[in-house]
């Protein structure tokens, strides 16, 4: 385990008024007292620069970004102004329990060879006032890269990450990257080094509302496709049988989104390439009804 003891929070903000104060509170509550708050302006044109000055506390830091970059790129400039021998990350809509940060470092204390502590989390969604725990089943520990690669469990706002299994040559995040910059971080650094994880839900993901354009869906579908590329020439990533599972999930969000878009025929090509299984049969399904029925479905 690090020497350093030190906590470095990295909080990226534009325009993030409405839940900054809540976001604050979590991290100014939490029972480990000894962390750093690297909050990152982008050129935010709210409240949000009053409201985080107006916390006296010299633990928190703030920097004004020269220019609006994109998140990855700005999680990366926010990670060079931190001290700490330990990373954790908090958006300015989410917060976490008060005793998250303890109970993560109780477990490095225990295990040298763990490269990242995670949690379960609650789900709030502010559109559908709900509020639930998002994984019911045991979360997986050690070498967890062929469970990540079949499903996205490691939400960032639960992660706490050793700096010593991080390059120094290297960024944290790909910073070429629009969407899937938490999830690349995930797997390889879990590709390489034991993970451990906290059972209990320590942090909650605030949902409300999300960009749902053709052309956000788009971007994604792209950047899925570019990245699987990529992590093909990765063989501690790409031989895992859990990226098979990943590739397949590109081709059915492919042909959803298509037949969204009333392209039956294409989707239908992508649909065929599917082994067979519940997201082919559901896709199958959906050919045979309404568009309307088909996005009433989607949500």
């Amino acid at each position: 385990m690090p020497e350093n003891q030190l906590v470095s929070i990295i909080m990226n903000c534009y325009n993030g008024e409405k839940y900054l104060r809540e976001a604050l509170d979590s991290i100014i509550d939490q029972t480990f007292k000894n962390w750093e708050l690297i909050f990152w302006d982008n050129q935010s044109t709210d409240n949000s620069a009053n409201i985080v000055l107006s916390y006296n506390d010299h633990r928190i830091k703030y920097f004004y970004s020269k220019t609006h970059t994109l998140l990855y790129e700005a999680r990366n400039l926010a990670i060079e102004k931190s001290e700490g021998g330990y990373l954790a990350f908090l958006d300015v809509d989410d917060y976490w329990n008060s005793t998250k940060l303890e109970k993560q470092m109780l477990v490095f204390s225990k295990n040298s060879e763990v490269a990242i502590v995670y949690s379960n989390y609650y789900f709030k969604n502010e559109i559908k006032n709900t509020f639930k725990e998002v994984n019911k089943k045991k979360l997986p520990e050690g070498m967890i890269v062929d469970e990540l690669l079949r499903k996205n469990l490691m939400c960032l706002l639960t992660v706490l990450l050793n700096r010593n299994y991080i390059n120094e040559q290297e960024t944290v995040f790909d910073s070429r990257l629009h969407i899937m910059g938490d999830y690349d971080m995930a797997i390889k650094i879990s590709s390489k080094y034991k993970v451990s994880c906290v059972q209990q839900p320590l942090a909650t993901y605030r949902w409300h509302g999300g960009n749902e354009s053709i052309s956000h869906q788009e971007l994604c579908i792209k950047e899925m496709e570019r990245w699987s590329m990529e992590m093909k020439k990765c063989p501690e990533i790409s031989n895992n049988k859990g990226f098979q599972v990943f590739l397949n999930q590109i081709t059915y969000v492919k042909a959803m989104f298509l037949l969204m878009k009333g392209e039956t025929l294409t989707a239908f090509n992508y649909c065929r390439k599917l082994p067979f299984g519940m997201k082919k049969l559901k896709l199958l399904i959906s050919f045979l009804l309404p568009l309307n029925i088909i996005k009433l479905l989607k949500t």
